[in-house]
């Protein structure tokens, strides 16, 4: 499973290419793109969560990034399910027009709603934080969760998990058929937690593969060629 960080720096950006882990960014992190473009794996979030969407603003942020990311996270309405996944739906075509794959957010109960799969290339799990934090009870860590992430699977769609911030929501993540994650880990003392999220990913990704129900391949060609260059691991890559 592929893990975007959240964090780079000058000093932790090395080892962050190394361990073959990507990059989620958006338009309110002023990363370069000449940075962004380094990491062979990464991604373009709406920022919804944080501040309000200025449309104009993000198109033209999006147009400056490097091509080819895995997805890009169309807006959504947190923590409403319904109302995002119709903005999500809404502005897919932008994101296409754009050749984006097209990510739309999964909030609280978002199992209960009619997904078109046709209309997007991934499925990205958000939800609820709760107050006081219990990551355990959160929506994400659900059976109904885990039951829309195989649907979205069965459907030939990539499947992403945020605020993976831990190895047992990594390891869960990827057990209910993600293949990315992203996390704000790094966001606090990064020099320092840096060797800790490193030794998460390698973990994980060294573990033997756990057995999926039946599923189709990606349906993106940036998805099937993101599949293979993670299994290629390190081999050609750039240090950056």
């Amino acid at each position: 499973m592929i893990y975007l960080s959240g964090v780079t720096n000058d000093v932790i950006e090395p080892m962050l290419l190394r361990a073959g882990i990507g990059l989620m960014t958006s338009q309110f992190i002023s990363y370069s793109p000449e940075r962004v473009a380094r990491f062979r794996f990464r991604a373009y979030d709406n920022g919804c969560f944080r501040s309000k969407l200025i449309e104009e603003d993000w198109i033209n942020w999006l147009s400056r990034q490097p091509p080819d990311p895995l997805f890009a996270v169309s807006p959504d309405s947190y923590p409403d399910a319904a109302e995002s996944l119709r903005l999500g739906l809404e502005y897919a075509p932008i994101l296409r027009d754009m050749g984006l794959a097209v990510g739309v957010v999964a909030q609280d109960q978002a199992e209960q709603l009619d997904w078109p799969w046709e209309e997007l290339d991934c499925l990205f799990v958000g939800g609820t934080q709760l107050d006081p934090p219990n990551p355990r009870a959160e929506w994400k860590e659900s059976e109904a969760a885990a039951g829309l992430v195989k649907r979205a699977r069965n459907a030939g769609k990539w499947v992403h998990y945020g605020r993976v911030n831990d190895e047992y929501r990594y390891a869960l993540a990827e057990r209910n058929g993600a293949h990315s994650a992203d996390g704000s880990m790094l966001a606090f003392g990064p020099d320092a937690n840096i060797k800790r999220l490193i030794r998460m990913v390698a973990r994980r990704n060294c573990a033997p593969p756990l057995p999926f129900e039946r599923f189709e391949s990606p349906s993106h060609d940036v998805h099937k060629d993101a599949l293979v260059d993670a299994a290629l691991g390190d081999e050609g890559g750039d240090d950056g």
